[in-house]
């Protein structure tokens, strides 16, 4: 199982995925203190783990963060994949990081 706790920003909101890899689907498990993140765990609890070689604009992860999270920004949708890339097989789990600074 991979799991991937992602804190979102400025918004304070955290969320985590629990995704596990079953041959060709990955069974999804999402919790957040964001309302709309949350409203993915019911879209989203299995789903096939080769939507991660498809443009990002057809996977069906991304059709369901375009239904659910206000935020183009929200680092969520980039979490699930990489939650689902990793519990596929396509990729070793390993941490990803964005930092910001002003000047």
């Amino acid at each position: 199982m991979v799991i991937v706790n992602v804190q979102a920003g400025i918004c304070g909101f955290a969320t985590r995925i629990e995704a596990e890899g079953e041959g060709d689907l990955v069974k999804l498990a999402i919790t957040s203190d964001c309302k709309a993140a949350q409203g993915l765990a019911g879209e989203l609890e299995t789903v096939d783990g080769m939507d991660v070689f498809a443009p990002l604009d057809e996977t069906t992860i991304y059709q369901a963060c375009r239904r659910h999270l206000r935020h183009s920004t929200c680092p969520v949708l980039c979490a699930i994949l990489k939650a689902v890339e990793a519990a596929a097989g396509f990729a070793l789990p390993q941490d990803v990081h964005i930092t910001m600074s002003t000047k």
